[in-house]
């Protein structure tokens, strides 16, 4: 399968343990669009404990009417983390350490999903061509170019 070549808008990236490195060395190479996030952060949703599981509520709100890839294992990740409701009622997903005493992997590729939702991201418009206006004898020869 050939793979087409398309250029990344923002990348959002995990920051803890060896993603902290790997965003570092992309910004080294002149990426600019490396966006690290902290899954453990204050969620900007006061329905949610943290930035994962505010990731993971804008996933599955978003999943109503997107679509994924059709990929077991993308499912089995999808449906493996449990949730409470902390002190304050908010949104909590189960920790990857409560999901190992159950025998389920760490949510790995969801987590990869969820992190496309970090951030709302507004791709850029493309700019309208000038639109040509011709000029007739004796007015000024250059008006045609611009507009």
């Amino acid at each position: 399968m050939a793979c087409l070549e398309q250029r990344i808008h923002t990348m959002f990236i995990d920051s803890a343990g060896i993603s902290g490195a790997v965003g570092s060395r992309l910004r080294q190479l002149g990426h600019s669009n490396v966006i690290e996030v902290n899954f453990g952060a204050d969620s900007p949703d006061p329905k949610y404990r943290n930035m994962r599981a505010y990731m993971w509520g804008k996933c599955k709100d978003w999943l109503l009417t997107g679509a994924i890839d059709s990929d077991p294992r993308l499912e089995c990740d999808l449906i493996g983390p449990g949730y409470e409701l902390d002190s304050k009622v908010r949104i909590q997903l189960e920790s990857k350490d409560e999901m190992k005493k159950r025998g389920v992997d760490s949510p790995d590729d969801a987590d990869a999903l969820a992190l496309t939702f970090a951030q709302t991201v507004a791709v850029p418009r493309p700019q309208p061509k000038p639109q040509l206006v011709y000029s007739f004898p004796g007015q000024d020869s250059l008006r045609w170019m611009m507009q």
